[in-house]
């Protein structure tokens, strides 16, 4: 999904933040990368439930998302 959106064919994945306490760094998404997406380690005024964490949470097998309740989200597409 990385690759698609960021329109970079050789992306290996979307970073995890590398910053903060043991309940941020690795756990969260990059903000640089992401921005305001709620996932990120960051306090945001604006936070977006994206694809990308509606994915995650999907992949983990634990939930299944409603894709139709995603907010729109344009940071860092292509």
């Amino acid at each position: 999904m990385g690759r698609e959106w960021f329109g970079c064919a050789t992306l290996e994945g979307v970073g995890l933040e590398n910053q903060g306490g043991s309940g941020t760094a690795g756990s969260h998404w990059e903000r640089s990368e992401l921005g305001d997406e709620t996932m990120t380690g960051a306090r945001i005024n604006e936070r977006r439930y994206s694809q990308f964490t509606m994915t995650l949470l999907k992949d983990t097998g634990w939930y299944e998302p409603n894709f139709a309740m995603k907010d729109e989200f344009t940071w860092g597409k292509d």
